[in-house]
């Protein structure tokens, strides 16, 4: 019933060496009253951990509420951090995305093969798309393997291009192609 503080007051009191007692009654009183105020007493050796302690047992309130406090922004911090690491990671996605989508057409417009146009021709922006498309679909294009996200992406760009131009059918080959390439990577849903 006496460990702790009170039981090392008692035993210092009660100790056989006079030297190692209390000097006089009144700082056997001091560490009482100390122990009855929840503060450190001095028979016990003074430790950093046993003063704090001592400190938390005083200002259970305080300290709970700082530990909460605390916690709290820790936690905060933390899903701070995580949802910029997150938006840092889509935004370089997109980015990335953006680069072969726009290296994709660059390549798509720049001027054909000389060897399949005679320089009284003109290529149609059909024709063009036409090309695209089945360089698309038949995965020639070395810098998309493995990007099926991309592709669908410049499929469904394609298909708004072809609706727009009233190729139906055309436009409908192609979002298909994009729905299922979506359906594959990134789930039905």
């Amino acid at each position: 019933q006496l460990r702790g503080d009170l039981d090392t007051i008692v035993l210092t009191a009660l100790r056989p060496e006079p030297d190692r007692r209390y000097e006089s009654a009144a700082l056997l009183v001091g560490d009482l009253e100390r122990f009855l105020d929840g503060r450190p007493i001095l028979a016990r050796p003074d430790s950093l951990l046993y003063r704090c302690r001592k400190f938390c047992g005083r200002n259970r309130w305080t300290v709970g509420v700082s530990a909460a406090s605390l916690t709290a922004l820790l936690s905060l911090a933390v899903f701070d951090a995580t949802r910029l690491r997150d938006e840092r990671d889509t935004a370089r996605q997109e980015a990335q995305k953006a680069k072969q989508v726009s290296r994709f057409l660059r390549e798509l417009f720049e001027a054909p093969n000389p060897m399949a146009v005679t320089q009284t021709s003109d290529l149609t922006t059909l024709e063009v798309l036409d090309a695209g498309a089945a360089r698309l679909e038949r995965g020639e294009d070395k810098a998309l393997v493995g990007q099926p996200v991309v592709q669908a992406e410049m499929l469904h760009t394609m298909a708004v291009v072809y609706n727009g131009m009233l190729k139906f059918e055309r436009a409908e080959r192609l979002i298909r192609r994009a729905v299922e390439l979506r359906a594959a990577h990134l789930g039905a849903g």
